[in-house]
């Protein structure tokens, strides 16, 4: 979904800057970047990805860090060609919920139902779904539980979804309870159809509202948005013949600006190329987009161009919330730290363990690699489905996760330089040894 910059503000708002006090530049970082000379471009990667805003598949964003990307490989003497595929797209232009003298700002689940323009204005009573008294025709409203949401496929979503149709309700309201307080956008597999319109809604947004939901006072939701469809590209570079290949991996597309969702495994994924660059074998690099819509342009790799599994000597993904800062909470507000969220997870191969072990060891949330057969999130779990067994990557979710205030605050590039050099130091010893 695509977001005006006004409306981006709208969900920022003046709560969202209490949230992220100003933290560091990212030219402030510089200096405690690449201290051994590794990555040294890594905190103009990150300034650079920042500066590009909202990285929705195939919009303006999307398409410039795939314009850039294409000429850094060529620069490395890669030699780069464009997989064109066709990705959904809704561009709201006026989503907002009102009761009383409150109205908020809410996002939009992008749904086939809404195929080309759509106008949804309605009101109704504003009610919680698993009320006993719950009203055929309301607005259902579901606490979601409290955590980092990502994926509108998630049990819990599709559960909501479910008992609202059977409730005979006019819409879903779900309140995305995560450790920002705000609104969060839903990845959507691209032929996502839903019989009503869902909406997400932050927990500092609702909390205002909450009062007039138990009471079930009538509410209003505004919408005018159009379902299209517009063009999105895969970059992949190659090097090399024939012989079992080093692949490394990353999307680049995201809900709003992601710089720590995507821009620090992008900056990670760049540097280690970097690094990597002069082994003698064959090497193909892949940036993928479509990564909100379930990961639609990995899929269509991995469906199509990917070498095969017996062709691939080492798979390596830099996947979400590849390095991102931590918070403290105070109370609803987050204080940001100069040290890495641990809620991101390392998993490869069983016989990759003992070294990941080695070369993330004090890292936090890397130093417990998990196997692959115990399951992975985002492009990884892609790669394992399609029988890789020699992979390994990064996936998670840090606190601003699919917030609209995942800018550059959230990174620093000494955190990204320390997670990438250990990748660089693995691979190192899988190609040498």
């Amino acid at each position: 979904m695509q977001i005006s910059s006004t409306r981006r503000a709208l969900f920022a708002g003046g709560a969202a800057a209490a949230a992220i006090p100003a933290g560091p530049s990212l030219a402030n970082h510089r200096q405690q970047t690449a201290a051994d000379g590794f990555g040294l471009s890594i905190a103009s990667d990150l300034e650079r990805y920042a500066s590009l805003g909202p990285k929705c598949s195939g919009g303006p964003g999307d398409q410039a860090v795939g314009e850039w990307v294409e000429a850094r490989l060529r620069d490395l003497g890669f030699a780069t060609h464009r997989q064109d595929f066709s990705i959904p797209f809704l561009d709201t232009t006026v989503a907002n919920l009102s009761c009383g003298n409150i109205e908020v700002p809410i996002w939009t689940l992008p749904s086939e139902r809404s195929q080309g323009a759509w106008s949804f204005s309605q009101e109704a009573p504003f009610k919680w779904l698993d009320m006993p008294d719950f009203p055929a025709g309301a607005i259902a409203v579901v606490d979601l539980p409290f955590r980092r949401w990502s994926s509108a496929s998630s049990p819990e979503v599709q559960a909501s979804l479910t008992r609202a149709v059977e409730r005979q309700a006019l819409a879903l309201v779900l309140i995305t309870n995560g450790p920002s307080g705000e609104t969060l956008a839903l990845n959507t597999a691209v032929d996502q159809g839903c019989p009503i319109p869902v909406f997400t809604l932050g927990s500092r947004s609702a909390a205002g509202l909450r009062t007039a939901i138990w009471a079930g006072d009538v509410a209003r939701l505004d919408v005018q948005a159009n379902y299209s469809r517009r063009p999105a590209f895969n970059v992949v570079g190659q090097r090399g013949g024939g012989g079992q290949r080093l692949v490394l991996s990353t999307p680049r597309s995201g809900w709003f600006d992601c710089v720590g969702e995507r821009g620090s495994g992008l900056a990670a994924w760049l540097a280690v190329i970097e690094a990597v660059q002069f082994h003698s074998g064959p090497i193909t690099l892949v940036c993928t987009s479509g990564h909100e819509w379930e990961s639609h342009g990995a899929e269509h790799y991995l469906e199509t161009l990917a070498p095969r599994p017996t062709e691939v000597s080492l798979w390596v993904h830099f996947g979400a919330n590849f390095a991102t800062r931590d918070a403290h909470d105070l109370g609803g507000r987050l204080r940001l730290l100069d040290t890495a969220d641990p809620q991101r997870y390392l998993a490869g191969s069983p016989d990759m363990l003992d070294g990941l072990r080695r070369h993330f060891a004090g890292q936090p949330g890397l130093a417990s690699p998990y196997p692959t057969s115990a399951g992975a999130a985002g492009e990884l779990k892609n790669l394992i489905e399609h029988g890789y067994d020699r992979v390994v990557g990064v996936f998670g979710a840090h606190r601003f996760h699919h917030a609209s205030t995942d800018g550059s605050e959230t990174v620093a590039p000494h955190l990204v330089q320390a997670s990438a050099a250990a990748f660089r130091d693995f691979v190192l010893d899988r190609i040498d040894g």
